[in-house]
């Protein structure tokens, strides 16, 4: 049953990384563009 929380703090820690590389890296801007 602690598989499911385990799971979820992990998706967030990504989020969370992923969301301050994007701020930091001016290459995210071009790849979201592309993406929309």
């Amino acid at each position: 049953m602690q598989t499911p929380r385990v799971t979820a703090s992990s998706l967030i820690f990504v989020l969370v990384a992923l969301e301050s590389l994007h701020l930091g890296s001016p290459l995210s801007f071009s790849w979201e563009s592309r993406e929309s």
